[in-house]
């Protein structure tokens, strides 16, 4: 999936500092995504897992770009 340059500068800026984080406090440190495009937000909050522990954005990008 190519994301909107919005979606991997929001990431960068809200989500690499507080990593490593679970899924659900990456949701709600970016405040549900509500900077993300609409699209890309769907597919983000469908993608991660709310219970699984990222280590670094790679590890988020991992599962977002997933298609399972």
């Amino acid at each position: 999936m190519e994301w909107q340059e919005e979606t991997i500068q929001h990431l960068r800026s809200h989500i690499e500092p507080i990593l490593p984080a679970i899924g659900s406090e990456v949701v709600d440190v970016c405040n549900n995504m509500t900077d993300v495009p609409d699209q890309d937000r769907e597919i983000i909050l469908a993608r991660l897992d709310p219970e699984k522990n990222y280590e670094t954005l790679d590890d988020i990008l991992v599962d977002i770009n997933s298609e399972n």
